[in-house]
Protein backbone atom coordinates (compact mmCIF):
# COMPACT_ATOMS: atom_id res chain seq x y z
CA UNK A 1 0.00 0.00 0.00
CA UNK A 2 1.13 3.56 -0.56
CA UNK A 3 1.38 6.10 2.27
CA UNK A 4 2.06 9.69 1.19
CA UNK A 5 1.05 11.56 4.27
CA UNK A 6 2.61 14.90 5.15
CA UNK A 7 3.22 14.07 8.78
CA UNK A 8 4.06 10.89 10.61
CA UNK A 9 1.11 8.86 11.84
CA UNK A 10 0.71 9.29 15.58
CA UNK A 11 0.00 6.44 17.96
CA UNK A 12 -3.62 5.86 18.89
CA UNK A 13 -4.65 7.81 21.98
CA UNK A 14 -7.41 6.80 24.36
CA UNK A 15 -9.92 9.55 25.17
CA UNK A 16 -10.31 9.49 28.95
CA UNK A 17 -12.09 11.57 31.55
CA UNK A 18 -15.69 12.75 31.88
CA UNK A 19 -17.50 13.48 28.61
CA UNK A 20 -19.72 16.51 28.17
CA UNK A 21 -22.59 16.80 25.72
CA UNK A 22 -21.64 18.57 22.47
CA UNK A 23 -17.90 18.05 23.06
CA UNK A 24 -16.29 16.92 19.81
CA UNK A 25 -14.28 13.79 20.62
CA UNK A 26 -12.43 13.87 17.30
CA UNK A 27 -8.99 15.46 17.37
CA UNK A 28 -8.07 17.69 14.40
CA UNK A 29 -11.58 17.31 12.92
CA UNK A 30 -10.97 19.72 10.03
CA UNK A 31 -7.42 18.64 9.12
CA UNK A 32 -6.14 22.09 10.01
CA UNK A 33 -2.96 20.57 11.49
CA UNK A 34 -2.31 18.37 8.47
CA UNK A 35 -2.79 14.63 9.20
CA UNK A 36 -2.19 14.80 12.92
CA UNK A 37 -4.40 12.14 14.58
CA UNK A 38 -5.28 10.59 11.19
CA UNK A 39 -3.83 7.77 9.08
CA UNK A 40 -4.43 5.94 5.83
CA UNK A 41 -6.10 2.53 6.31
CA UNK A 42 -6.10 -0.10 3.56
CA UNK A 43 -7.16 -3.65 4.54
CA UNK A 44 -4.74 -6.55 3.91
CA UNK A 45 -6.74 -7.87 0.95
CA UNK A 46 -6.13 -4.56 -0.86
CA UNK A 47 -2.52 -4.11 0.15
CA UNK A 48 -0.47 -2.58 -2.65
CA UNK A 49 -3.41 -0.67 -4.12
CA UNK A 50 -2.71 2.82 -5.45
CA UNK A 51 -4.19 5.01 -2.74
CA UNK A 52 -2.83 8.36 -1.55
CA UNK A 53 -3.85 10.38 1.49
CA UNK A 54 -2.94 14.05 1.78
CA UNK A 55 -4.30 17.38 3.00
CA UNK A 56 -5.46 19.98 0.51
CA UNK A 57 -6.20 23.68 0.92
CA UNK A 58 -8.41 23.73 -2.19
CA UNK A 59 -12.14 24.32 -1.56
CA UNK A 60 -12.51 22.97 2.01
CA UNK A 61 -15.97 22.70 3.52
CA UNK A 62 -14.85 25.15 6.21
CA UNK A 63 -11.59 26.43 7.62
CA UNK A 64 -8.43 26.17 5.56
CA UNK A 65 -8.06 22.44 4.79
CA UNK A 66 -9.67 19.08 4.12
CA UNK A 67 -8.46 15.52 3.65
CA UNK A 68 -7.87 14.31 0.10
CA UNK A 69 -8.10 10.56 -0.53
CA UNK A 70 -7.00 9.72 -4.08
CA UNK A 71 -8.10 6.22 -5.11
CA UNK A 72 -6.90 4.78 -8.42
CA UNK A 73 -8.45 1.33 -7.93
CA UNK A 74 -11.97 0.49 -6.63
CA UNK A 75 -10.73 -0.84 -3.28
CA UNK A 76 -11.89 -0.27 0.28
CA UNK A 77 -9.82 2.38 2.03
CA UNK A 78 -10.28 4.85 4.86
CA UNK A 79 -9.06 8.01 6.49
CA UNK A 80 -8.80 6.56 9.98
CA UNK A 81 -8.74 8.42 13.28
CA UNK A 82 -5.96 7.32 15.63
CA UNK A 83 -8.01 8.36 18.69
CA UNK A 84 -10.00 5.67 20.49
CA UNK A 85 -13.09 6.91 22.34
CA UNK A 86 -14.05 5.27 25.63
CA UNK A 87 -17.76 4.34 25.60
CA UNK A 88 -20.40 2.51 27.60
CA UNK A 89 -23.26 0.33 26.31
CA UNK A 90 -26.49 2.22 25.53
CA UNK A 91 -24.76 5.60 25.23
CA UNK A 92 -25.81 7.64 22.19
CA UNK A 93 -23.55 9.67 19.94
CA UNK A 94 -24.14 12.08 17.08
CA UNK A 95 -21.63 11.31 14.33
CA UNK A 96 -21.13 13.84 11.52
CA UNK A 97 -18.81 14.48 8.61
CA UNK A 98 -18.78 16.18 5.22
CA UNK A 99 -17.80 14.43 1.99
CA UNK A 100 -17.18 15.63 -1.57
CA UNK A 101 -16.25 13.74 -4.74
CA UNK A 102 -14.02 15.10 -7.48
CA UNK A 103 -15.63 15.83 -10.84
CA UNK A 104 -13.81 12.89 -12.42
CA UNK A 105 -14.76 10.40 -9.67
CA UNK A 106 -16.59 7.29 -10.87
CA UNK A 107 -18.52 4.42 -9.34
CA UNK A 108 -17.05 0.95 -9.78
CA UNK A 109 -17.57 -2.54 -8.39
CA UNK A 110 -20.75 -4.36 -7.38
CA UNK A 111 -21.97 -2.04 -4.62
CA UNK A 112 -19.99 1.20 -4.34
CA UNK A 113 -20.37 2.81 -0.94
CA UNK A 114 -19.14 5.76 1.10
CA UNK A 115 -19.72 5.83 4.83
CA UNK A 116 -18.45 6.80 8.24
CA UNK A 117 -17.54 3.67 10.17
CA UNK A 118 -17.44 3.40 13.94
CA UNK A 119 -15.27 0.38 14.67
CA UNK A 120 -16.34 -1.19 17.96
CA UNK A 121 -14.15 -2.91 20.54
CA UNK A 122 -14.81 -4.89 23.69
CA UNK A 123 -11.30 -3.91 24.77
CA UNK A 124 -8.20 -2.64 22.98
CA UNK A 125 -7.57 -4.94 20.01
CA UNK A 126 -10.63 -7.14 20.66
CA UNK A 127 -13.82 -6.60 18.62
CA UNK A 128 -17.08 -7.10 20.52
CA UNK A 129 -18.73 -10.53 20.27
CA UNK A 130 -21.73 -11.06 18.03
CA UNK A 131 -22.42 -11.22 14.29
CA UNK A 132 -23.53 -7.63 13.65
CA UNK A 133 -20.08 -6.04 13.66
CA UNK A 134 -19.29 -2.34 13.34
CA UNK A 135 -21.61 0.64 12.79
CA UNK A 136 -21.68 2.29 9.34
CA UNK A 137 -23.40 5.59 8.43
CA UNK A 138 -24.20 6.07 4.75
CA UNK A 139 -24.68 9.16 2.59
CA UNK A 140 -28.39 9.36 3.42
CA UNK A 141 -27.84 9.06 7.16
CA UNK A 142 -29.03 5.46 7.33
CA UNK A 143 -27.15 3.18 9.71
CA UNK A 144 -26.02 -0.35 8.89
CA UNK A 145 -24.25 -3.05 10.84
CA UNK A 146 -21.82 -5.38 9.08
CA UNK A 147 -24.23 -7.67 7.13
CA UNK A 148 -26.23 -4.74 5.74
CA UNK A 149 -23.41 -2.58 4.31
CA UNK A 150 -24.48 -3.23 0.66
CA UNK A 151 -27.77 -1.45 1.44
CA UNK A 152 -25.76 1.78 1.82
CA UNK A 153 -24.86 1.62 -1.89
CA UNK A 154 -24.51 4.86 -3.87
CA UNK A 155 -26.81 5.09 -6.95
CA UNK A 156 -24.95 8.19 -8.14
CA UNK A 157 -22.28 10.51 -6.79
CA UNK A 158 -23.56 13.78 -5.31
CA UNK A 159 -22.10 17.10 -6.39
CA UNK A 160 -20.54 19.49 -3.92
CA UNK A 161 -20.15 18.94 -0.21
CA UNK A 162 -22.68 16.58 1.39
CA UNK A 163 -23.26 16.03 5.08
CA UNK A 164 -23.30 12.53 6.56
CA UNK A 165 -24.95 12.49 9.98
CA UNK A 166 -26.64 10.01 12.30
CA UNK A 167 -27.32 9.33 15.96
CA UNK A 168 -26.10 5.88 16.95
CA UNK A 169 -26.37 3.76 20.08
CA UNK A 170 -23.49 1.81 21.57
CA UNK A 171 -24.37 -1.91 21.66
CA UNK A 172 -23.69 -4.30 24.54
CA UNK A 173 -20.11 -5.44 25.16
CA UNK A 174 -18.68 -2.32 23.50
CA UNK A 175 -16.37 -0.09 25.53
CA UNK A 176 -14.20 1.54 22.85
CA UNK A 177 -14.80 2.87 19.34
CA UNK A 178 -12.69 4.39 16.60
CA UNK A 179 -13.88 6.32 13.54
CA UNK A 180 -12.91 5.80 9.88
CA UNK A 181 -14.01 7.77 6.80
CA UNK A 182 -14.43 5.01 4.23
CA UNK A 183 -15.06 4.49 0.52
CA UNK A 184 -15.29 1.26 -1.45
CA UNK A 185 -15.87 0.97 -5.17
CA UNK A 186 -15.15 4.61 -5.99
CA UNK A 187 -12.31 5.67 -8.29
CA UNK A 188 -11.12 9.26 -8.15
CA UNK A 189 -10.52 11.74 -5.34
CA UNK A 190 -12.73 11.87 -2.26
CA UNK A 191 -12.55 14.79 0.17
CA UNK A 192 -13.51 14.72 3.86
CA UNK A 193 -13.89 17.61 6.31
CA UNK A 194 -15.47 18.75 9.59
CA UNK A 195 -15.78 15.40 11.33
CA UNK A 196 -17.37 15.16 14.75
CA UNK A 197 -18.46 12.60 17.34
CA UNK A 198 -20.52 14.01 20.22
CA UNK A 199 -22.13 12.34 23.21
CA UNK A 200 -25.87 13.17 23.31
CA UNK A 201 -28.63 12.51 25.88
CA UNK A 202 -30.04 8.98 25.87
CA UNK A 203 -33.48 10.31 24.87
CA UNK A 204 -32.10 11.68 21.56
CA UNK A 205 -33.92 9.88 18.70
CA UNK A 206 -31.84 7.30 16.90
CA UNK A 207 -31.29 7.27 13.15
CA UNK A 208 -32.86 4.55 11.01
CA UNK A 209 -31.02 1.23 11.21
CA UNK A 210 -31.25 -0.97 8.12
CA UNK A 211 -32.11 -4.63 8.59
Amino acid sequence: MIFRTRVAVVLAALSLGPLLYADNLIKNPGFETELENWKLVVPPEHEGAQVDLAVTKEDPHSGMASASLKVEEPVRCSVGSTVYVKTSPDERYRVRGWIKFSKDAQLAGDFPVAYIRETLFERMGAPPPGPLGNIHIGLTGDVARQPSIPKLGIPQLPSGWQKIEAVIEIPPDCFLMCLALTVHGVVGTVYWDDVSVELVPVETPLSKVLD
